[in-house]
């Protein structure tokens, strides 16, 4: 049975682990990665992924063959655009297994360039199509697939193989339509995991002013719809962008970087408060 044979992995050694036939377990992890039972999916099968895949388990074409899988249309994409259906544990949880294995071809380089480079554009691609913007499901666990996609562009904007001057501008799009989503409001800290992305892109010397344009866009749309009315989407975009630029505001590398950003920031959220409120 699938969920002992992980329990017994979970606590087996590394000689142990390098003796055994890793092809068949993983192929069946693979086929249960969305599976509804938390414990399964969550600590069983990608906790396990990650120990073979950052403590060096698993061969490197064997890794780019789990990343091929990952990203297709049964794994990564699967049933892309679903709302409110268990496909979005497939996806959310075959994103994690893409940073993953992204994240270890950036500490030392395995995956050829033109792979490198799909897996980057799909990290992307994937936060633009997905619909599903819950976060924790009381009986199912983590779906979380806007935090899991943030995870895996974070690895994206780190890779060697991206070129900064086209990919950045590309991510800060996503994030903002991330961010701008009228159908929901994050409730389990999406905005910190979708912060992580700025942050290592601030760490590969991002342009500040990149930044700044982009706050400005932000609120610009958020002022666009309000000139529509106070809909219950404007307070949801509304809650969604002032929650994510307050988040901003205390990045350590915009302290550090951007001083004219945050104060940016404070200036927009202190006379938007002054508008809603009339103080």
């Amino acid at each position: 049975m699938l969920t002992e044979q992980l329990k017994e992995l979970k606590e087996m050694t590394d000689n142990e682990i390098d003796r055994m036939d890793k092809v068949d377990l993983v192929q069946r992890m693979l086929a249960s990665i969305g599976d509804q039972d938390p414990e399964l999916r969550d600590h069983l099968i990608y906790t396990n992924f990650a120990k073979l895949i950052t403590e060096q388990h698993l061969t490197t074409p064997f890794m780019a063959d789990i990343l091929d899988i990952c990203m297709d249309d049964d794994h990564l994409f699967y049933r892309i655009g679903d709302k409110e259906t268990d496909a979005v544990f497939t996806r959310s949880f075959s994103a994690l297994v893409v940073a993953l294995i992204l994240n270890e071809d950036v500490k030392g380089r395995f995956l050829s360039e033109a792979k490198a480079v799909e897996a980057c554009e799909n990290a992307v691609r994937y936060l633009l199509e997905e619909q599903d913007l819950r976060g924790f499901e009381e009986e199912k666990g983590w779906a979380h697939a806007v935090a899991h996609g943030a995870d895996l562009l974070a690895v994206a904007v780190q890779h060697p193989a991206v070129k900064k001057e086209s990919f950045y501008p590309k991510a800060l799009d996503t994030l903002k339509h991330c961010i701008l989503r009228e159908n929901g409001v994050y409730t389990n800290e999406e905005d910190e995991r979708l912060l992580m992305v700025i942050h290592y892109m601030f760490q590969r010397g991002m342009d500040p002013s990149l930044l700044e344009k982009w706050v400005d866009s932000i609120w610009t749309e958020l002022q666009d719809k309000k000139e529509h009315g106070w809909s219950n989407e404007y307070f949801h975009m509304r809650r969604n962008i002032t929650t994510f630029l307050k988040s901003l505001y205390f990045l350590p590398a915009l302290i550090e970087s951007a001083p004219d950003c945050r104060e940016k920031i404070v200036a927009y959220i202190t006379n938007d408060l002054k508008s809603l409120y009339q103080l």
